[in-house]
């Protein structure tokens, strides 16, 4: 909750190269310096464990060195009753969200087995793994960027327009050689052993555009 304040801070202000930086070092530190060694050491998954919270520490002491998170123990009626209205939606919303993330697992499991959840998970990670860190990076740059015109409805309405374009050009330009090369990629990336991957990687490729312009 403490990095979410200080990094909300950061991204509000447009840093978004100290944010980076913070990332990138919290990611060296947590990886590198603790997981390495506490599994060469015998820890096994608390190693992992161990790390992700290193990750946590010090990406809360890099940004905090610049956005200290403000904190205050006072009620303000007004805005708790605006921040329970906007937070109740929204966490149903990222509940909902979650379960439909999952739901496609589950039936994969329960219909076709464990072999088939496999290949289906493979094919699933390769499509959307990566479409998700990179439209969820970029939205958090949209969101404060546009927030600075939020009370000019017309710019915000051409600015989210245009990158609403940007972004469905972009994953377009990515979806259309996965799906016709998906078998030679499917090889490239994961070997001969995953070729009954290429058919569902390839389906799922013609979803990268759409979900690129959902998640955004």
């Amino acid at each position: 909750g403490l990095m979410a304040l200080s990094r909300a801070r950061a991204e509000k202000s447009l840093s978004f190269k100290r944010v980076a930086a913070a990332q990138a070092v919290s990611s060296l530190a947590g990886y590198s310096l603790v997981v390495i060694p506490l599994a060469l050491a015998g820890w096994g998954t608390w190693a992992l464990v161990a790390a992700t919270i290193a990750e946590a520490l010090v990406s809360l002491l890099v940004l905090s060195l610049y956005y200290p998170p403000l904190l205050s123990f006072g009620i303000h009626r007004t805005s708790l009753r605006a921040l329970l209205g906007y937070g109740s939606l929204s966490s149903l919303a990222s509940v909902v969200s979650r379960v439909r993330q999952e739901v496609d697992t589950v039936l994969v499991s329960r219909s076709l087995g464990a072999e088939d959840l496999g290949v289906y998970s493979r094919a699933l990670k390769l499509t959307n793994g990566q479409t998700r860190r990179a439209n969820g990076a970029f939205r958090r740059v949209l969101f404060p960027i546009l927030s600075l015109v939020q009370d000019d409805p017309d710019r915000l309405t051409v600015g989210y327009r245009k990158t609403m374009t940007v972004v469905l050009y972009t994953s377009t330009i990515v979806m259309l050689p996965c799906f016709f090369m998906a078998e030679h990629i499917i090889m490239l990336v994961l070997g001969d052993q995953w070729g009954a991957a290429a058919f569902p990687f390839a389906l799922l490729a013609m979803c990268i555009a759409p979900r690129s312009i959902f998640q955004v």
